[in-house]
């Protein structure tokens, strides 16, 4: 307090004062500063004059502290080459006045007076805050309307401590409206609660609405740092209502509250604690109740801040919510994508999400955290509803990392149309899977029919599987196409090691297959029971057989490049290959047909291509 009381007593003897907290301050207390501030004096002036004539007075202003040799001066006012003293203005600052010269130079320079005013206004606000109204630190400022509706009044109201009640229900029940509720001990709830007051909770302040059906409704703002804040209860999901049962914290009002944190509900960062529930629990918080539709709530993000969370069973993913972790924005990694939260599974089928519709998915790498067994036994994702978006992740291990499934009607307790009838609309963006199981990495079994899917701009990087196949779509075995009126496009697939191996095992309708990259395998494109697709700009290298087409008709085919092909022979055509038309730059592409007994092939547009090839014996074939 003594060191306060003389650095005042030093600046009040500068000639400095400060406004606080007497008044507000002004450019009387901080001077005024001005850019490119020089002239020179007109006439010759004494150490009392008060106005100085100048050569010329631009680029000065009132309120400002000048230089003239070794004097400061503060002028109030500016008029055609005048510059007016204030009150006191000679000899500022602690200089002395003097007599001065004229065409002597006069400047506007930044002194150490304007630093040292700004520091005693600082210091005064400072010193009443801490020592005349300590109080003041705790109070929040509030917007309070009078009895009069066109009247408002702003006061300061204290932040309501819960702490000084037994429940969070009596806290809310005692705060004003719009004042703040602070939670900085363990609360409990002793009924439902809707809450329209901010909450601040602060470190080691935790709320348990306990496990008896209470639910904490949270309407108003909500501050917490990265921490836990919330018990929640254990989560069972009902695949009927598309939300999980055992609720107990619910936010209603996304615009309040935008992303909801799930170290709030407990994950562990570290990867060490099992933080399933508490992701379940940040999921559920943002999942819109039926009657919601289509009012405030619709839903949110849950968003991860970067470390790694264990998960030991599969997470559903409600619908219209978000699993978000933000890229990183530099930095090497191994994995291609800056990733900036790990989802680790520790149990043998591997399948960490279940996507129930209009979910978003980005910023994760998904891996087992035991490498002792090759893949996954199932699925990383499952899709089984439509408008989802799986985009900027990275997936190792998977089998297959992806896919697309719509559940039939009572499969695992699931209705026939819960958020869509396929998984329409769905969009699967710059992934990277690694290390790739048997079943691929995008699959769709055969039983289901997907339409309007889009695959584009993902990188597939190799198996360690020799009869593993990467590959999108897997349509071995159908009779019709599983994929109709999609994109696929921009995809690298590389160091593809399986003899066997198919990048693109794929049956499709009026589909686009454009701009991909495939290197190695026996296989490239896999084309079987589909119809009306264009297939064009596709680069192939070190691929055995570009192209296998069985059971296509109406196909645009544009073979594209093709580099260090084993076979001479690029377009393989088995049963009911017909109405295609097929283009090849390279010279030695053949149109070879396999196994052509009972064969109709006809009706091929076959353009630069070489003479066509048949195997024996050729039975009940008709090529025209």
């Amino acid at each position: 307090m003594k060191k306060l009381i003389l650095i005042s007593l030093l600046f009040a003897r500068l000639g400095l004062s400060q406004a606080w907290p007497s008044g507000v301050v002004t450019n009387a207390t901080i001077p005024f500063a001005v850019d490119n501030s020089v002239t020179t004096l007109a006439t010759a002036i004494t150490s009392s004059s008060s106005t100085l004539t100048v050569v010329s007075s631009a680029n000065f202003a009132a309120f400002q502290v000048i230089d003239i040799d070794f004097e400061e001066i503060q002028i109030c006012s500016v008029s055609t080459n005048l510059l007016n003293v204030c009150p006191g203005g000679r000899g500022y600052n602690g200089t002395v006045a003097a007599s001065h010269l004229i065409n002597t130079s006069v400047y506007g320079y930044v002194n150490s007076i304007y630093i040292n005013s700004i520091f005693t206004e600082i210091h005064s606000v400072e010193n009443w805050l801490q020592n005349t109204q300590p109080g003041i630190l705790n109070t929040e400022i509030n917007t309070i309307s009078t009895t009069n509706a066109t009247t408002v009044v702003n006061a300061l109201i204290p932040i309501l401590n819960s702490s000084n009640y037994a429940t969070l229900n009596a806290a809310s029940a005692a705060a004003l409206p719009g004042q703040t509720i602070q939670v900085t001990t363990n609360m409990s709830l002793n009924a439902s609660l809707v809450v329209t007051n901010p909450i601040l909770i602060q470190p080691g302040g935790l709320i348990s609405p306990g496990c008896t059906g209470n639910i904490l409704q949270i309407n108003g703002s909500f501050y917490s740092g990265n921490y836990q804040v919330f018990v929640p209860c254990p989560l069972t999901f009902n695949a009927i209502g598309s939300r999980y049962d055992g609720l107990s914290i619910y936010f209603q009002n996304k615009s309040n509250v935008i992303q909801v944190n799930p170290v709030w509900f407990g994950a562990d960062q570290t990867g060490v604690g099992d933080s399933t529930n508490a992701i379940k629990a940040c999921l559920a918080s943002i999942t819109p109740f039926p009657q919601d539709h289509p009012t405030l709530s619709q839903g949110g993000d849950c968003e991860f801040p970067k470390g790694t969370y264990l998960i030991s069973s599969i997470i559903d993913v409600p619908p219209v919510t978000n699993m978000i972790a933000p890229l990183r924005e530099s930095g090497a990694d191994e994995n291609f994508l800056y990733y900036s939260a790990l989802i680790m599974t520790n149990f043998p089928s591997g399948n960490a999400l279940r996507l129930n519709g209009t979910n978003h998915i980005s910023g994760f790498l998904f891996t087992p955290s035991n490498y002792d067994t090759p893949f996954n036994t199932g699925p990383t994702i499952t899709v089984i509803s439509n408008e989802c978006a799986i985009e900027n992740n990275s997936l190792n291990w998977g089998n297959p990392s992806i896919e697309l499934r719509y559940p039939v009607s009572g499969e695992n307790g699931y209705p026939h149309s819960t958020y869509g009838q396929d998984g329409s609309e769905t969009l699967i963006r710059n992934n990277y899977f690694r290390e790739i199981g048997p079943n691929g990495a995008i699959s769709i079994p055969l039983d289901n029919v997907q339409s309007g899917i889009r695959i584009t701009s993902n990188m597939a990087n190799g198996n360690v599987e020799e009869t593993a196949a990467v590959r999108f779509l897997n349509a071995v075995g159908s009779t019709g196409p599983v994929l109709l009126n999609s994109d696929i496009s921009f995809n690298s697939l590389v160091n593809i090691s399986g003899v066997t191996a198919v990048p693109f095992n794929i049956s499709i309708a009026n589909s686009i297959v454009s701009g991909n990259i495939t290197s190695g395998g026996n296989t490239a494109f896999n084309l079987s029971n589909g119809y009306g697709n264009h297939i064009f700009s596709n680069t192939l290298t070190a691929v055995a057989l570009p192209f296998h087409l069985n059971n296509e008709s109406d196909d645009t085919i544009d073979v594209g490049v093709i580099d260090g092909g084993g076979s001479p022979y690029w377009i393989n055509a088995d049963i009911n290959s017909v109405h295609n038309q097929v283009t090849c730059s390279n010279t030695n592409c053949t149109m070879f047909f396999a196994n052509p007994s009972n064969n109709i092939v006809k009706a091929n547009g076959i353009s630069n291509l070489a003479t066509p090839v048949f195997t024996t014996p050729q039975i009940n074939n008709s090529f025209n």
